[in-house]
């Protein structure tokens, strides 16, 4: 029971963050995700796919809102990511690929 604690704490502190932006990007990502995808067939490739570019989008967003250098804050984001837990990455994959279920079942729903 104490792994899927953790689990849903990561996804706690991920969704209680307070950072509106980045969860907004969350929530177009896993939108245009839920619309792309044809079925649960293709849940785990829409998931990784999300996750990249939801790094990139945040990548882009620090560049842009911040002004910063991108060749070193790359390798900064570089840095970062080899020392990610890899219990972040799970809750983040989590919540893409729950996001993304949900959104296409409500298109699929509504498109029958």
């Amino acid at each position: 029971m104490s792994v899927l604690t953790d689990i849903w704490n990561a996804i706690n502190t991920i969704a209680m963050s307070g950072d509106y932006i980045r969860l907004g990007i969350i929530v177009v990502i896993a939108l245009a995700g839920g619309f792309a995808i044809e079925g649960a067939s293709s849940l785990i490739n829409a998931t990784l796919v999300a996750l990249i570019v939801f790094a990139i989008a945040n990548f882009v967003r620090e560049v842009a809102m911040n002004g910063a250098n991108a060749g070193q804050l790359l390798d900064s984001y570089w840095a970062a990511f080899q020392a990610l837990p890899m219990l972040t990455v799970l809750a983040y994959a989590l919540i893409f690929a729950i996001l993304i279920a949900i959104v296409n079942l409500v298109r699929s729903l509504l498109t029958r």
